[in-house]
């Protein structure tokens, strides 16, 4: 039994990571689209937001799902509610990452930001 639970937080983990590949290939692109006002990039950026949400939905349920089933205490505990914070955190950049694409694609063909702006704009992505 403890075997399958420790599995189960291994797949949490692995699952954060995918998430977190997810998101930030989605803020590269979301970037490379403002810079370039490149509509297709962020038609991508886009629909791989729907991903990233389902996936973050999929991790707290599972990790919800552990709370309730296995009570863990300790270092296990802290994994799964760090797990859950981060997915959260994670999702809310993958929106971020959607708002500068839709931008992106609102604006088109004119760029986002002004041209004073864009250099403020290089230096936080």
């Amino acid at each position: 039994m403890r075997k399958l639970f420790q599995e189960d937080l291994h797949n949490l983990g692995d699952q954060l990571t995918d998430i977190s590949v997810l998101v930030s290939e989605a803020m590269e692109k979301a970037y490379r689209a403002y810079e370039t006002a490149d509509v297709q990039l962020a038609e991508e950026v886009i629909a791989a937001d729907t991903r990233i949400d389902t996936l973050q939905n999929d991790l707290d349920e599972k990790a919800i799902e552990l709370l309730a089933l296995q009570g863990p205490v300790a270092g296990d505990l802290r994994l799964i509610v760090g797990a859950l914070r981060m997915s959260a955190s994670l999702e809310r950049m993958g929106d971020l990452a959607r708002h500068i694409a839709q931008l992106v694609r609102l604006r088109y063909p004119d760029p986002v930001a002004p041209q004073q702006l864009v250099d403020v704009y290089r230096q936080m992505a």
